[in-house]
C-alpha cells in the first residue's frame, strides 16, 4: 500500500506543469493540477509516445527491406515484403497527418482539456482508421495465401504481427473517434456574487 502511494505521488509530481509550484496547498489542488492537459503537455506526450507506438511500423519497414520470403510460384497476390513496405510507410504518413492536423487545422479550442477530439480531427481520424482497417484486411488475405515456409519466416511473422497490432490500435482509435463525434456536455455558467 505504501509503495502504491509513493508511486502515485511520483506520477503526480511528474505530471505537474513546470511553472506550477510542486507543493500544492492540498491534495485536491495537486490532483487538479496533475490532470490538466494543455497544448504544451499534449505535444510533449505526442513526441514521447509517437516513436513508442510507431515502433511496429519501423520494424515492418526494416524487416521488409532486410529479409525476404519465398512465396512460391503459385502465390499470385501482393508480395509480403511489398505489403509491409506500403503498410509501414502508409501508416507513418497517416499518423503524421493526424498529428499535424491535431495541432494546426483541427486544433481544440479547449485549452484546459486539450486532449478532446474535435469534429474535424474526428473526420481525419475516421479516414485514417478506414484506410488502415482496409489495409489490415488485405493483410489477412496476404497471410492466408502465404505458403507455410513463408509464414514461419520473419516476414510472415511480421505480417501477422502487423495485422494484429493494427486492429488493436484501430479499436483504441474508435474510442477517440466516438469522443469527437459527440457533443461535449455543456457546463452551466455561474455568475459571481458580489461581496457584501
Amino acid at each position: 500500500h505504501r509503495l502504491k502511494t509513493v508511486n502515485s505521488s511520483f506520477h503526480l509530481l511528474l505530471a505537474l506543469p513546470s511553472n506550477q509550484n510542486c507543493f500544492a496547498a492540498d491534495r485536491d489542488q495537486a490532483e487538479e493540477l496533475a490532470f490538466t492537459m494543455n497544448k504544451r503537455n499534449m505535444i510533449k506526450c505526442t513526441l514521447f509516445f509517437f516513436p513508442v507506438l510507431g515502433c511496429y511500423l519501423f520494424a515492418a519497414i526494416a524487416i521488409a527491406y532486410l529479409d525476404s520470403c519465398d512465396s512460391g510460384e503459385d502465390y499470385d497476390f501482393i508480395d509480403p515484403n511489398l505489403y509491409l513496405k506500403i503498410g509501414g510507410f502508409g501508416f507513418l504518413s497517416t499518423s503524421i497527418l493526424t498529428i499535424c492536423t491535431r495541432f494546426t487545422v483541427c486544433e481544440s479550442k479547449d485549452y484546459e482539456n486539450y486532449e478532446t477530439t474535435t469534429k474535424g480531427q474526428a473526420c481525419i481520424l475516421a479516414l485514417a482508421i478506414l484506410l488502415e482497417s482496409i489495409w489490415a484486411i488485405v493483410g489477412c488475405l496476404v497471410y492466408a495465401q502465404m505458403p507455410a515456409q513463408c509464414e514461419e519466416s520473419p516476414v510472415g511473422k511480421m505480417v501477422l504481427s502487423f495485422i494484429i497490432i493494427t486492429f488493436i490500435f484501430n479499436c483504441c482509435n474508435y474510442i477517440s473517434l466516438a469522443q469527437g463525434c459527440t457533443d461535449p456536455p455543456q457546463q452551466e455558467e455561474y455568475t459571481r456574487l458580489q461581496p457584501v
